[in-house]
């Protein structure tokens, strides 16, 4: 499975048209020690030195109004695992975000290692911006049958994003299995960026399989999608469900939906 998703990637990357470049401004560093700011110099001294002499698509920038990204590098530790972030954070909320990471199998304190890292995060964040310019065949693929959970977390979001109306059927399908939260709650995401009454009956169907606390995002997404069917389905949770909590947050999802379907008054 590994050799296939390896060779996937390589295939995809070099077939791929070439996503726009990135403009980085800033590269902010957090280590587990907060202490260590000259560790810290260190990453992004070598995150500097790496973008500047062999990282494709990405440039730095002097002036803000020229990025279009924020980076963050984080070392991570976990029991015995020792991992690099890396955090692509957009400027402007029309613009994806991107996250990756790579185990360090050795001292992290070998710059060597830390290198192979970045290198390997750095590809996992290609793929991913490749993935936004793919097929509309390939995004399906990947959102149905993707072996790598990340890719396939990600183009469920780029099919919302890119507003792909023949993936409905799809996001429909991810959400009526229901047996991966991330993959479930993203394609309600993309099907409220759509904005498809196909979506209205699905989520209400898995309103009915999940504890209280967990209703919110689907009682919003509902009032985003709005319509008839999402409006009558709210009034019925905001005055009948057995928890207050619920209720009010039907009750508050209702007015948001109301406000956002009323249209202002012409002036003359």
């Amino acid at each position: 499975m590994r050799t296939h998703c390896l060779v996937f990637t390589l295939i995809f990357a070099a077939c791929a048209p070439v996503p726009p470049d990135i403009r980085i401004h800033s590269i902010l560093v957090s280590t587990p020690l907060d202490g260590d700011a000259v560790f810290r110099d260190t990453l992004r001294q070598e995150a500097t030195s790496y973008i500047f002499h062999h990282a494709r698509g990405i440039q730095l920038v002097d002036k803000v109004e020229q990025a279009t990204h924020h980076m963050e590098i984080q070392l991570v530790v976990e029991d015995e695992n020792i991992a690099l972030a890396i955090t692509l954070r957009p400027i402007r909320p029309e613009l994806p975000a991107f996250q990756a990471s790579a185990s360090i199998y050795d001292d992290p304190s070998i710059a060597r290692e830390r290198g192979r890292a970045f290198v390997r995060a750095w590809l996992e964040i290609q793929t991913e911006r490749t993935l936004m310019l793919a097929p509309e065949a390939t995004l399906l693929h990947e959102a149905s049958l993707g072996e790598r959970v990340d890719l396939r977390y990600f183009a469920i979001q780029a099919l919302g994003r890119r507003k792909i109306i023949g993936a409905v059927p799809v996001l429909i399908s991810i959400v009526n299995q229901n047996d991966d939260p991330g993959a479930t709650l993203r394609a309600i995401g993309s099907l409220v960026e759509l904005h498809d009454q196909r979506a209205i009956q699905p989520i209400i169907e898995l309103t009915r399989h999940q504890e209280p606390e967990y209703l919110s995002p689907l009682l919003y997404a509902l009032a985003a999608i709005g319509g008839p069917e999402a409006e009558g389905f709210l009034v019925l949770m905001a005055s009948g469900h057995h928890e207050q909590s619920v209720r009010d947050t039907a009750a508050e999802a209702l007015k948001e939906m109301q406000r956002k379907d009323a249209k202002p008054l012409s002036t003359p």
